[in-house]
């Protein structure tokens, strides 16, 4: 008789490092659409669905991928030569891109 073989094989690390180096990317991008935006399209006379989309998703989009980075980060154990490093530059991005944020509404529309 033959033992039973319950082995599996452990998930792809690579898939988590990817994802680690992917999602900082992905929010300079979605940043970077909302500022080019900002500087082609301001001041945003009339309020468009399209203009708020672009100035306020792409900020959440940012917050949400640097938290989902700060939670693969802690899973994967980085060390803090790394992670204090992203972590300032998360802060000054997302600074950025929230100021981006805010700032849309104080345009001439919402008076």
């Amino acid at each position: 008789m033959q033992p039973l073989d319950y082995h599996t094989p452990r998930p792809s690390a690579t898939s988590a490092s990817a994802s680690l180096v992917v999602a900082p990317i992905v929010a300079a991008i979605a940043t970077v659409i909302a500022a080019g935006h900002s500087m082609v399209e301001e001041p945003f006379g009339s309020f468009s669905v399209g203009d708020a989309i672009i100035q306020v998703g792409s900020p959440v989009l940012a917050v949400s991928l640097w938290v989902y980075w700060c939670v693969m980060a802690r899973r994967r154990r980085l060390p803090l030569t790394v992670v204090l490093p992203s972590l300032t530059w998360a802060a000054l991005h997302l600074w950025f891109a929230l100021w981006l944020g805010i700032w849309y509404f104080y345009e001439p529309w919402n008076y």
